[in-house]
């Protein structure tokens, strides 16, 4: 299927299987999305052409009232036959990815405790390459954890992790996981981003939240 996206002009092709968001995402297109699993609301559009299957949601995302008016979640939206999508929030600056989402398997080279219950974490991740604030999914045990980069440099992947003792990923960080073991991940995501500006920029963080401020910073 074919799906065009406006007022920017852009048109994609989109499987059957896939979202519209995915879609984007595999060809090169960066559009307003937050959590990619319907709750949010931030990849919400509206669909001026054609119909499309909605994958579960919430409806603090989209109401009932929105969707028979013909809004929808690009991260839900899989297309029953060609769109036609108006993009309500979008940058027209950067819509085009600055570096692919990909599919890798890096190697954890440290995994240092930082307070009581949050770690370091950094994975080697040869060609791996990211915009300063972005993020990536740990793929572990059939579930993904997204984590934000919190290094700058490219092929390495520094992680601040909250640990849980029964975290998929963090929970691994009681000695199950070593230095020397693959992970998988797929990314970078996220427009989180330093942008030309003549105001002093003040960042605030708390926690794990850190993560992506020191990656800025750097």
């Amino acid at each position: 299927m074919k799906v065009r996206f406006e007022p920017i002009g852009e048109e994609i092709d989109c499987a059957a299987d896939e979202s519209v968001l995915d879609a984007a995402f595999r060809q090169g297109y960066n559009l307003a999305y937050g959590c990619r699993e319907g709750q949010c609301s931030a990849c919400k559009c509206f669909l001026i052409e054609g119909d499309v299957a909605l994958k579960p949601y919430s409806n603090f995302a989209l109401s009932d009232s929105e969707e028979s008016s013909g809004y929808s979640l690009m991260c839900r939206a899989m297309p029953e036959q060609d769109l036609l999508i108006e993009l309500l929030h979008y940058d027209p600056d950067n819509y085009r990815l600055e570096n692919p989402i990909r599919d890798g398997v890096s190697t954890v080279t440290a995994i240092e405790p930082l307070t009581d219950d949050i770690s370091r974490v950094v994975l080697d991740a040869p060609g791996f390459s990211f915009t300063p604030g972005q993020f990536v999914d740990v793929h572990v045990d059939g579930a993904k954890r997204s984590f934000s980069m919190a290094n700058a440099d490219a092929g390495r992947i520094e992680l601040i992790v909250k640990r849980y003792p029964d975290g998929r990923f963090s929970g691994k960080l009681d000695g199950r996981l070593k230095p020397g073991d693959e992970v998988g991940f797929t990314g970078p995501y996220g427009a989180l981003r330093v942008r030309e500006n003549a105001r002093p920029i003040l960042m605030i963080a708390a926690g794990t939240g850190i993560g992506p401020m020191l990656s800025l910073l750097r």
